[in-house]
């Protein structure tokens, strides 16, 4: 997960949150970059995302605080 995301959702819930990012060591042969592309998906079973990533974190974090 890049950082982007992380900080998305890191913002949405409690901005003053400090993440230490690159704190701990990665492991050794540690995949360091994964990008989803759903194009495959979309075509094979017609799914296509109701959100945008930063408007799911959103909808998540109302739906999970009013639980």
């Amino acid at each position: 997960m890049s950082k982007w995301f992380i900080e998305i959702i890191k913002n949405q819930i409690d901005s003053n949150i400090n993440l230490k990012l690159g704190a701990k060591p990665y492991a050794e042969n540690q995949v360091m970059n994964l990008n989803v592309d759903i194009t495959d998906l979309i075509r094979d079973t017609g799914f296509e995302p109701e959100f945008e990533f930063e408007e799911g974190v959103s909808e998540t974090i109302k739906w999970y605080k009013n639980r």
